[in-house]
Protein backbone atom coordinates (compact mmCIF):
# COMPACT_ATOMS: atom_id res chain seq x y z
CA UNK A 1 0.00 0.00 0.00
CA UNK A 2 1.04 3.33 -0.85
CA UNK A 3 3.09 5.46 2.16
CA UNK A 4 2.21 8.70 2.68
CA UNK A 5 -0.60 9.40 -0.10
CA UNK A 6 2.46 8.54 -2.50
CA UNK A 7 1.37 5.67 -5.46
CA UNK A 8 3.19 3.02 -5.69
CA UNK A 9 4.76 2.08 -9.36
CA UNK A 10 6.53 -1.37 -10.81
CA UNK A 11 9.27 -0.56 -12.19
CA UNK A 12 11.13 -3.20 -14.43
CA UNK A 13 14.73 -3.19 -15.87
CA UNK A 14 14.55 -1.46 -18.72
CA UNK A 15 12.66 1.57 -16.95
CA UNK A 16 15.13 2.02 -14.17
CA UNK A 17 17.96 2.09 -16.59
CA UNK A 18 16.79 4.83 -18.62
CA UNK A 19 15.82 6.75 -15.73
CA UNK A 20 19.03 6.39 -13.61
CA UNK A 21 20.25 8.01 -17.13
CA UNK A 22 18.20 11.34 -16.40
CA UNK A 23 19.74 11.39 -12.30
CA UNK A 24 16.49 12.22 -11.24
CA UNK A 25 15.63 9.12 -8.96
CA UNK A 26 15.90 11.37 -6.30
CA UNK A 27 13.49 13.93 -7.44
CA UNK A 28 10.98 11.02 -8.57
CA UNK A 29 10.77 9.29 -4.71
CA UNK A 30 9.23 12.61 -3.52
CA UNK A 31 5.97 11.96 -5.62
CA UNK A 32 6.58 7.96 -5.84
CA UNK A 33 7.53 4.97 -4.44
CA UNK A 34 9.14 2.82 -5.84
CA UNK A 35 8.98 -0.65 -6.32
CA UNK A 36 10.65 -3.51 -8.46
CA UNK A 37 10.85 -7.30 -8.36
CA UNK A 38 14.13 -8.85 -7.31
CA UNK A 39 14.63 -10.44 -10.65
CA UNK A 40 14.88 -7.10 -11.92
CA UNK A 41 17.58 -6.23 -9.32
CA UNK A 42 19.14 -9.66 -10.55
CA UNK A 43 19.34 -7.85 -14.11
CA UNK A 44 21.11 -4.76 -12.82
CA UNK A 45 23.67 -6.82 -10.85
CA UNK A 46 24.27 -8.53 -14.03
CA UNK A 47 24.81 -5.49 -16.14
CA UNK A 48 26.38 -3.69 -13.65
CA UNK A 49 29.64 -6.09 -14.26
CA UNK A 50 30.22 -4.10 -17.32
CA UNK A 51 31.99 -1.12 -17.16
CA UNK A 52 30.10 1.31 -19.88
CA UNK A 53 28.51 3.94 -18.87
CA UNK A 54 25.06 1.33 -18.45
CA UNK A 55 27.14 -0.97 -16.65
CA UNK A 56 27.96 2.16 -14.21
CA UNK A 57 24.61 3.34 -13.68
CA UNK A 58 23.22 -0.13 -12.88
CA UNK A 59 25.23 0.21 -10.51
CA UNK A 60 24.84 3.51 -9.11
CA UNK A 61 21.04 2.46 -8.89
CA UNK A 62 21.49 -0.46 -6.82
CA UNK A 63 23.85 1.68 -4.45
CA UNK A 64 21.83 4.53 -3.77
CA UNK A 65 18.53 2.49 -2.26
CA UNK A 66 15.76 4.83 -3.86
CA UNK A 67 13.76 1.67 -5.28
CA UNK A 68 12.40 -1.21 -2.71
CA UNK A 69 13.62 -4.87 -4.26
CA UNK A 70 10.22 -7.53 -3.35
CA UNK A 71 10.96 -11.37 -3.54
CA UNK A 72 7.44 -12.79 -5.00
CA UNK A 73 6.25 -16.15 -3.75
CA UNK A 74 7.27 -18.80 -5.92
CA UNK A 75 4.23 -19.03 -7.65
CA UNK A 76 4.37 -15.89 -9.10
CA UNK A 77 8.02 -15.25 -9.82
CA UNK A 78 9.19 -15.76 -13.81
CA UNK A 79 12.15 -15.56 -15.92
CA UNK A 80 11.34 -12.34 -17.28
CA UNK A 81 11.58 -8.92 -14.99
CA UNK A 82 8.65 -7.76 -17.08
CA UNK A 83 6.23 -10.43 -16.27
CA UNK A 84 7.60 -10.54 -12.29
CA UNK A 85 6.96 -6.41 -12.60
CA UNK A 86 3.56 -7.17 -13.85
CA UNK A 87 2.87 -9.55 -11.00
CA UNK A 88 4.28 -7.35 -8.00
CA UNK A 89 1.89 -4.53 -9.29
CA UNK A 90 -0.81 -6.42 -8.94
CA UNK A 91 0.50 -7.80 -5.62
CA UNK A 92 1.04 -4.01 -4.31
CA UNK A 93 -2.20 -2.62 -6.38
CA UNK A 94 0.33 -0.11 -8.00
CA UNK A 95 -0.88 2.42 -9.81
CA UNK A 96 1.19 1.98 -12.82
CA UNK A 97 4.23 -0.44 -14.08
CA UNK A 98 6.97 1.54 -15.78
CA UNK A 99 8.59 -0.20 -18.99
CA UNK A 100 10.42 1.19 -21.69
CA UNK A 101 10.30 -2.26 -23.66
CA UNK A 102 7.96 -1.46 -26.40
CA UNK A 103 7.01 -5.15 -27.90
CA UNK A 104 6.60 -6.54 -24.27
CA UNK A 105 4.24 -3.58 -23.35
CA UNK A 106 2.18 -4.91 -25.78
CA UNK A 107 1.97 -8.18 -24.46
CA UNK A 108 1.38 -7.18 -21.14
CA UNK A 109 -1.36 -5.00 -22.18
CA UNK A 110 -3.17 -7.95 -23.05
CA UNK A 111 -2.84 -9.66 -19.57
CA UNK A 112 -3.66 -6.68 -17.15
CA UNK A 113 -6.18 -3.79 -16.82
CA UNK A 114 -3.18 -1.46 -14.77
CA UNK A 115 -1.72 1.16 -16.65
CA UNK A 116 1.85 0.92 -18.42
CA UNK A 117 3.81 4.05 -18.57
CA UNK A 118 7.08 4.95 -20.36
CA UNK A 119 10.24 5.83 -18.27
CA UNK A 120 9.43 9.24 -19.99
CA UNK A 121 6.06 9.62 -18.63
CA UNK A 122 7.48 9.62 -15.05
CA UNK A 123 10.07 12.49 -15.94
CA UNK A 124 6.80 14.80 -17.32
CA UNK A 125 4.70 14.26 -13.76
CA UNK A 126 7.99 15.59 -12.15
CA UNK A 127 7.38 18.54 -14.97
CA UNK A 128 3.49 18.66 -14.43
CA UNK A 129 4.32 18.35 -10.62
CA UNK A 130 6.73 21.42 -10.59
CA UNK A 131 9.52 19.75 -9.57
CA UNK A 132 11.52 20.49 -12.48
CA UNK A 133 10.99 23.09 -15.31
CA UNK A 134 10.29 22.74 -18.96
CA UNK A 135 14.09 23.00 -19.95
CA UNK A 136 15.02 20.38 -16.80
CA UNK A 137 12.32 17.74 -18.17
CA UNK A 138 13.36 18.03 -21.67
CA UNK A 139 17.35 17.59 -21.08
CA UNK A 140 16.56 14.40 -19.09
CA UNK A 141 14.72 12.64 -22.01
CA UNK A 142 17.14 13.84 -23.88
CA UNK A 143 20.11 12.49 -21.56
CA UNK A 144 17.33 9.03 -21.67
CA UNK A 145 17.81 8.88 -25.10
CA UNK A 146 21.43 10.07 -25.63
CA UNK A 147 22.73 7.32 -22.83
CA UNK A 148 20.83 4.41 -24.08
CA UNK A 149 21.76 5.34 -27.51
CA UNK A 150 18.22 5.74 -28.86
CA UNK A 151 17.09 7.21 -32.06
CA UNK A 152 13.90 8.98 -32.21
CA UNK A 153 11.17 6.83 -31.32
CA UNK A 154 8.04 6.21 -29.58
CA UNK A 155 9.22 6.94 -25.87
CA UNK A 156 11.51 9.88 -26.69
CA UNK A 157 8.35 10.92 -29.13
CA UNK A 158 5.60 10.72 -26.73
CA UNK A 159 7.36 12.52 -24.06
CA UNK A 160 7.96 15.17 -26.40
CA UNK A 161 4.10 15.19 -27.36
CA UNK A 162 3.30 15.48 -23.84
CA UNK A 163 6.12 18.48 -22.95
CA UNK A 164 5.02 20.03 -25.85
CA UNK A 165 1.18 20.26 -25.13
CA UNK A 166 1.79 21.22 -21.50
CA UNK A 167 3.74 24.22 -22.92
CA UNK A 168 0.72 25.29 -25.08
CA UNK A 169 -1.90 24.83 -22.17
CA UNK A 170 0.35 27.79 -19.84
Amino acid sequence: MAKMGKPNIVLDTSAIISLGCTGKFNLIKRIFILNSPMRCKEELEEISKTSDEIGIIAKDVIKDNFIDFHTLPANLQNNGGEIEAMNLANVLNAKAIVMDDIKYMKKLEAKTNMPIWFSSFIVYSLFVQKIITYKEGLAAIEAMKTKRKWKDNLIIDSAKILFEKEKINK
